[in-house]
């Protein structure tokens, strides 16, 4: 796997557990499969209350990449969905470990299904 970006120096989200950050939500959960250009790669499902708001990236020498599913999620509740398609491209490239030299961008990305519950109180009229 990939080395995640750094997301410590976010302006609008706060990092948090799953629960103080989609306070409306009961569960998220993406079912992914990974392509590098057009080749498929890993498939899964990904819980976010459990495996976190970001999914590393399958290419081993990615740097700074990763797929933010919190932010989708965010997007979501917003607009009062239960389920949304997304095609997310990796934002990381191949260079140095530290950033001093930036490589090629990765070429990977993932199409998924991201489907929301939300607690009982707040299931919003569809």
């Amino acid at each position: 796997m990939g080395e995640p970006m750094n997301r410590s120096n976010l302006v609008f989200v706060e990092l948090g557990p799953f629960e103080r950050a989609f306070p409306l939500l009961e569960s998220a959960i993406v079912e992914f499969t990974e392509f590098n250009l057009h080749l498929k790669g890993r498939s899964g499902k990904w819980r976010v209350e459990w495996d976190g708001g970001l999914m590393r990236c399958g290419n081993e020498r990615c740097r700074r990449g990763g797929y933010e599913f919190d932010w989708e999620i965010h997007q979501m509740v917003r607009e009062k969905l239960t389920e949304k398609m997304v095609r997310i491209e990796c934002p990381g490239d191949e260079g140095s470990p530290k950033g001093l030299k930036r490589g090629r961008r990765c070429e990977r990305y993932i199409k998924a299904k991201i489907v929301v519950r939300y607690k009982d109180q707040f299931t919003p009229d569809v």
